[in-house]
């Protein structure tokens, strides 16, 4: 059934563009994601497992490492400059936020990899270790908040991979469940707050972006403003926003600026596609979290991370 709606989507995609449709077409950056995704879908289904379990991980660990080799040369090339490490540490991506997603969500099929790989297993764990440490450069430069939160999750996840199981059984007794639990809640609430004095001025300009959007939610109720088109809406919502509120926040008269993005994928699904859109994006996410395999079962778990991983950094 999810293969007959999928391709029904793309057989439609192909006739709204062909038709000319003023939305779904080559400029519409969402519907060309949307688009490639599904036949990337369709590639890993009709598949041998060897490509999807083997060579897929190993290139994306490919670019990842000519990722990270590119940000390094980066950050060396400017470091003793004047410019701000933070706007020209982009990779080949052209943008430090993207870039600093890229790494760390890159990482669980990374890890995946130098399992399958042969070789000594201190030594795979040796370049693990420097691997991370090097993103964690990179990234205390770029200072994209999210990709920092993001790879502390990413983190925890080749922690729960990597400790032993002597070290996991003593954390499962409930004592120490809950004084991990206490000690990772202090230090969520540490960082959170930490990151946000980072760039304060950013983050305000977020909160006016999220409270503009939600306020014109039920403009469209059940099917949204249409896909892609929050650029076009939200700059003259944001001038509707300073029209009515004659003393608005000095914060967000400061940080107003020409946004075409939310700053939140679920909040953009959610204004763009409308309560059907976005039930139907929940039930995507429930199947895909509900996938099992026995015989693939640490590539599956490998995956959902990632979706774990890619569902934290769009929260900002």
């Amino acid at each position: 059934v999810l293969d007959l709606l999928f391709s029904l989507f793309i057989v439609f995609s192909f006739g709204a563009i062909l038709f000319n449709h003023p939305t779904l077409n080559f400029n519409n950056e969402y519907f060309i994601c949307c688009l490639i995704i599904l036949m990337i879908y369709f590639v890993m289904k009709l598949s041998s497992s060897f490509l999807l379990l083997s060579f897929l991980p190993f290139l994306i660990s490919v670019f990842f490492i000519l990722e990270l080799y590119i940000g390094l040369n980066q950050l060396l090339v400017h470091l003793n400059t004047s410019k701000n490490l933070s706007l020209v540490i982009t990779g080949s991506l052209h943008n430090s936020g993207v870039y600093s997603f890229f790494l760390v969500i890159c990482l669980p099929l990374v890890c995946y990899t130098f399992k399958i790989l042969p070789g000594s297993k201190i030594i795979k764990k040796i370049i693990l270790i420097v691997t991370l440490i090097l993103i964690a450069l990179i990234l205390a430069n770029t200072k994209s908040r999210t990709a920092i939160i993001t790879f502390i999750a990413a983190v925890i996840f080749i922690l729960n991979y990597s400790l032993s199981d002597k070290i996991k059984k003593a954390i499962s007794i409930r004592s120490t469940k809950t004084i991990a639990g206490f000690i990772l809640a202090v230090l969520i609430v540490g960082s959170s707050y930490f990151l946000i004095r980072i760039k304060p001025a950013s983050f305000e300009g977020r909160i006016l972006i999220w409270q503009t959007t939600i306020h014109h939610f039920s403009d469209n109720l059940f099917t949204g403003i249409g896909i892609g088109e929050f650029s076009y809406y939200y700059p003259k919502w944001q001038i509707e926003y300073f029209s009515s509120h004659h003393s608005p926040p000095i914060s967000y008269f400061l940080n107003a600026d020409e946004t075409h993005v939310a700053f939140n994928e679920p909040l953009q699904i959610l204004i763009e596609t409308g309560l059907l859109g976005f039930t139907c994006f929940v039930i995507l996410l429930i199947y895909l979290f509900n996938i099992k395999s026995n015989g693939n079962k640490t590539f599956v778990v490998t995956l959902k991370k990632t979706i774990i991983l890619i569902l934290i950094a769009g929260l900002s």
